[in-house]
């Protein structure tokens, strides 16, 4: 009986070319680039036809990439460079079975893109469809705040959902990934503090992100005002607070043209608005607008307090132009009246403006 010869089972496909024809190919493919010279208008029939061609084109030029037998994952799937790393990660596959495929994985995947690269596969894909994008205007100075900030909350995110996997610590090497989340965080921190803002929405991005650090840091169950970490976030609140107060619009009060309301109007205008005022003045005493007798307000409750100035300075508002009108009737006479009455009394307790007081003693069925 001829005996069996295995050697046939693991001979190399003479048509595949060895590694080193290969890296010859790439070498000399390298520099090629394609025509950005003489593309075709966005959207236009050219530029669809162009990227069909090269669609067509890379159908035929990668054919190669069935000759990697070894990196079949299952009938559907191959093994990736980015497959490979986290399945290592799980323990899907063990170190020495990953160096074995990764090598492969990464040719496989590099002559690809050398196709696409030549091919300019991406860029003919945007210009063919070009008129499905959205184009959103740039703006002319924006602020490197923005992105700092952004790339940072995206770092804590990152640690913070690594620290609620109750299986992120089983995984194989988890004190790797759990060293480069805290880098990650620690990098996007200081890269926000060393970032000077340029706008005003920048600032009080800037003073947000500072308060989201110091409740990071402290926590929210500091109550010893002994701690340290109670004092700095009192510092830190007078310190958002002047920084509010300097990013703050010229004037939060409404302007309003009330000259075109007859007293009734006014007087309507007011009760109206003493009602909100009344209203947000014992809405301050709900505990989720403020946070201890210390520390004030919540974030809710500093916009229930801002609104509160503002009913309380339109309230004003209209008593000064009341003030400033002349009674023609006795009924404009009494609608006048009660809205000066009515202003002294929420500001003062009581009446005390002297004209106001010479004006009711004069009036005769007082």
């Amino acid at each position: 009986m001829p005996s069996l010869k295995l050697s046939g089972l693991f001979r190399r496909d003479p048509n595949r070319p060895d590694l080193k024809q290969r890296a010859a190919t790439l070498k000399a493919n390298l520099g090629k680039r394609p025509d950005t010279q003489n593309q075709p208008a966005p959207g236009s029939d050219e530029a669809k036809a162009a990227f069909k061609d090269a669609c067509h084109q890379h159908t035929i030029r990668t054919q190669f990439a069935n000759d990697y037998p070894e990196l079949k994952r299952t009938p559907l799937e191959w093994w990736t460079a980015d497959s490979l790393g986290k399945a290592l990660e799980t323990g899907e596959l063990t170190p020495a079975e990953c160096a074995r495929l990764y090598p492969l994985a990464t040719e496989r995947e590099l002559r690809m893109a050398e196709i696409e690269h030549e091919l300019n596969l991406g860029g003919l894909f945007a210009l063919a469809f070009a008129d499905e994008y959205p184009v959103t205007p740039v703006a002319d100075d924006p602020d490197p705040i923005h992105a700092v900030i952004a790339e940072s909350y995206r770092a804590e995110d990152a640690m913070k959902t690594f620290g609620l996997d109750p299986n992120s610590t089983s995984r194989p090497n988890w004190f790797l990934r759990e060293r480069a989340l805290t880098e990650a965080q620690s990098a996007t921190r200081d890269a926000v503090w060393r970032t000077t803002p340029t706008t005003r929405a920048g600032r009080l991005a800037l003073v947000d992100y500072a308060r989201f650090q110091v409740a990071l840091f402290t926590g929210s169950s500091v109550q010893d005002p002994d701690c340290p970490a109670y004092l700095f976030r009192d510092i830190m609140g007078a310190v958002t607070a002047a920084f509010e107060a300097d990013c703050a619009p010229a004037s939060d009060v409404a302007s309003h043209d009330l000259s075109g309301c007859d007293l009734a109007q006014l007087a309507r205008l007011y009760e109206t608005w003493e009602g909100v005022f009344h209203h947000l003045t014992g809405a301050g005493a709900i505990p989720c607008f403020t946070s201890d007798r210390r520390s004030g307000f919540t974030p809710a409750g500093e916009v229930l307090d801002r609104e509160y100035d503002r009913a309380g300075a339109f309230l004003s508002t209209i008593a000064d132009e009341v003030r400033t009108r002349t009674a023609v009737s006795a009924d404009d006479r009494h609608e006048r009246l009660g809205v000066l009455i009515r202003h002294e009394l929420n500001t003062n307790g009581r009446p005390v403006d002297d004209a106001l007081l010479s004006e009711l003693n004069s009036q005769p069925d007082r």
